[in-house]
């Protein structure tokens, strides 16, 4: 088998990838334009593949020897004014639920005068969404950062009990002062009972009267 019918599978090959029409055989003659118009002609689907891969190969070898994703990444995770995770750090888009459950002594009276054993009921709950922001932020030469942390407590009425309801529950800043007796002489005792008691009358007492918003917020 000789090389003609080899060179005749590649021109047809190279025909059909790129569109062009068959040479014509023969010994009849064929203007120079009509060769140029029927073999010089190339699909514009062909055209656009060969861009689009000339395309991808130069893009590749951009982004090998251009780290763009470590500079994003980067860029983006910093901690510094302006980037993404600023924001959420400074600011978080989360909203806390705060439930607060009291328990609500119902014998009081006879816990004082009679010595029973306090009767505990749980009354809840009292629901707070929590807001927090950082403010104050200041970056320092050091690559640290300072700021103050700002929490806002709001009530939600309709998933919480009345925070006006009056609960009676201990007199903690009492039982935190009255803890340190066994450490003071019993006339300095006795001398600072009896001016609380005439100072604050009704807040000397083991019990006191108080809504759920001012135990919460003092």
């Amino acid at each position: 088998m000789g090389h003609k019918p080899y060179i005749a599978v590649g021109q047809s090959a190279r025909n059909r990838l790129f569109g062009w029409a068959p040479r014509i055989s023969g010994d009849k003659q064929v203007p120079l334009s009509m060769l140029i118009s029927q073999q010089g002609k190339i699909s514009h689907g062909r055209v656009a593949v060969i861009m689009f891969s000339i395309c991808t190969v130069v893009l590749g070898i951009i982004l090998s020897f251009v780290p763009w994703l470590d500079y994003i990444i980067f860029r983006e995770l910093r901690l510094w004014n302006g980037s993404i995770s600023y924001s959420y750090w400074q600011k978080p888009g989360v909203n806390r639920l705060t439930k607060v459950y009291i328990f609500n002594v119902t014998n009081p009276q006879g816990f004082i005068e009679n010595g029973e054993k306090p009767k505990l009921v749980e009354v809840g709950p009292f629901v707070y969404r929590e807001n927090m922001e950082k403010v104050n932020i200041k970056f320092h030469d050091n690559d640290t950062v300072t700021y103050q942390h700002n929490k806002i407590l709001r009530f939600v009425p309709e998933l919480s009990v009345d925070k006006n309801l009056k609960l009676v529950v201990p007199n903690i800043p009492l039982l935190t002062v009255t803890s340190f007796s066994h450490h003071m002489a019993g006339f300095l005792f006795n001398m600072f009972v009896t001016g609380l008691d005439l100072t604050y009358r009704e807040r000397a007492k083991p019990f006191v009267d108080v809504t759920a918003e001012q135990l919460v917020f003092g």
